[in-house]
């Protein structure tokens, strides 16, 4: 699918497949060959909810190191990227590569706070705008196919950390623009709101200073880019527990303007636990259509994907999820969060009964895999490999936060057994930018 809408004739055929793709090399085909299907054409007009979108996971957008193979994934994603291109060399945090302060503060001591930190965008706005416009200049003049983008370029600014508050006032309970700072139609802002809680939606009062720039942004531009999060960065092998707040987040980013949606996740690495490969089809789907049944697709994630296990795995999910819920609301309200407010978890996160009965319904889980391999090896290693994926999760948080608990040699093998399965299934980080190698030095396993 391209961008914009989309109007799409299709002929309707007696011998008829509907193609639903769950992840990467797994997918269903229901075979309607045999029902009564009237020939016609069909005129439809589609527009996904966010005109651009991105994929979030490692798993979604390359094969190496994961058993991310099959390129239809991409179908099921719809990705719809937008064409970004920044001034200086990091095209996100950019100011001071496209104006160096080590360059120019000597002679324009004005573009900067007295220390240097930061640039100053009031005292000599013109001279800085006229010097920061040439080099934009050179970029559009480095990438012509830039103006193909809505038929001519945009101007972007990023809104992240210092920078992240809309020019709005509240009165009355109602957010109102400035007068005066309204954007320009050809001017859009990518909104990063890293210090929201994602635990609970937008809309809780938690976040309300986050719902105020989003209904901010949204007036002051005619296009918002979202760039939101569903992991914490420092913790790839726990579950960051986002389900039940992400369609109500992307419903409220959608109406205020959103056409461009970054739902970040474990974007660095080659695989991923955590139940990601349901978060990555839920995103996507949302993606697509912000008003979708949540319930009916986690049933049909769940029942498909996991299979033979679903049961199993669904009562793993379900319990996790009524677990932390009775943490945050009674213990914890840290959760949710990430970067500089970010949550640090620690064995009061889990109750250790139950990390051992989820490990008992992974042990049921592949033995309904393995019974399925006699029948069908291939359906069977491939529900295999699904499981021992989530297992991942739990094995690891009895090793970092209930070590203790277990002989040092049982703790060693839990540990070799651990890498053994990371390294089969491909995952290859334990944190942005942090190896599992750094891990295993941690754990004692790695010299």
């Amino acid at each position: 699918a391209g961008h914009g809408t989309y109007e799409r004739r299709l002929r309707v055929f007696a011998h008829a497949l509907q193609i639903r793709i769950y992840t990467d090399g797994f997918y269903k085909i229901d075979d309607c060959s045999l029902k009564e299907v009237v020939l016609q054409t069909i005129n439809e007009e589609y527009k996904p909810s966010f005109e651009y979108r991105l994929p979030a996971y490692g798993f979604e957008i390359t094969a190496a190191g994961g058993y991310a193979t099959d390129p239809d994934v991409g179908y099921r994603m719809q990705y719809n990227n937008l064409s970004i291109k920044g001034v200086g060399e990091n095209m996100w945090h950019n100011f001071f590569n496209a104006i160096p302060s080590e360059k120019y503060k000597s002679a324009h001591p004005n573009w900067f706070s007295p220390d240097g930190s930061q640039p100053c965008l009031t005292r000599d706005k013109d001279g800085l705008a006229t010097e920061m416009a040439g080099k934009v200049k050179a970029v559009l003049a480095a990438n012509p196919s830039a103006t193909d983008i809505f038929g001519h370029s945009q101007l972007g600014m990023f809104a992240y950390h210092k920078t992240q508050d809309a020019p709005v006032t509240t009165v009355g309970g109602k957010v109102s623009l400035i007068d005066g700072m309204k954007l320009n139609s050809n001017v859009c802002v990518v909104y990063a709101p890293i210090e929201a809680n994602y635990y609970v939606s937008f809309n809780d009062e938690v976040n309300a200073s986050v719902k105020k720039n989003i209904e901010g942004w949204g007036l002051v531009a005619d296009n918002v880019l979202y760039w939101i999060y569903m992991e914490n960065f420092g913790y790839y092998q726990l579950i960051f527990d986002n389900f039940g707040s992400m369609q109500e987040n992307l419903q409220l980013l959608h109406k205020h303007n959103g056409m461009w949606l970054y739902n970040l996740g474990q974007y660095d690495n080659g695989n991923s636990t955590g139940f990601s490969r349901y978060k990555a089809y839920l995103n996507a789907k949302l993606m697509w259509n912000v008003n979708a049944d949540v319930n009916a697709l986690t049933d049909d994630f769940f029942n498909n994907y996991f299979g033979v296990a679903s049961a199993d795995m669904r009562k793993f999910f379900n319990e996790y999820r009524a677990m932390t819920k009775h943490i945050y609301e009674n213990k914890d309200k840290t959760i949710g969060y990430l970067s500089l407010n970010g949550h640090t978890p620690s064995a009061s996160d889990f109750w250790y009964s139950s990390l051992n009965k989820w490990l008992g319904y992974i042990d049921n889980a592949l033995a309904e895999a393995e019974k399925l391999s006699k029948t069908d090896a291939t359906e069977g290693k491939r529900v295999t490999k699904a499981v021992k994926l989530e297992s991942l999760f739990i094995r690891y948080a009895l090793i970092t936060y209930f070590g203790g608990n277990f002989t040092s040699d049982k703790l060693l093998t839990m540990k070799s057994e651990w890498q053994a399965d990371a390294t089969d299934l491909g995952v290859t980080l334990c944190g942005e930018r942090k190896t599992l190698e750094d891990l295993y030095r941690e754990w004692g396993i790695l010299k």
